[in-house]
């Protein structure tokens, strides 16, 4: 997926309302992901699917080169990002 791919899905994301409806959502979308991968690779020769990638405003130093490699950067990608919690102190 190219910069204007993840632009065209991003615009048309709907945040889900609540938990059950988010829940539903990763259901069908696990579903139709199985499918495919259960065919692409034996099962033995297949690992274990990542699904639990979380995105912490606190690691972007961790992606830097990742992202501008793809011609992104934190801001176009996931918008102003406000840190409400202060970093734990510098022992000195």
């Amino acid at each position: 997926m190219d910069r204007a791919d993840f632009l065209r899905v991003q615009a048309r994301f709907v945040p889900a309302d609540d938990l059950p409806a988010l829940s539903e959502r990763q259901r069908a979308s696990d579903e139709r992901l199985t499918p495919s991968a259960t065919r692409s690779t034996p099962p033995a020769a297949r690992a274990p699917s990542q699904l639990d990638e979380f995105l912490m405003p606190s690691e972007a130093h961790f992606r830097v080169a990742d992202m501008a490699a793809l011609g992104w950067n934190e801001r176009e990608v996931f918008g102003q990002i406000e840190m409400t919690a202060k970093p734990p102190p510098t022992a000195d």
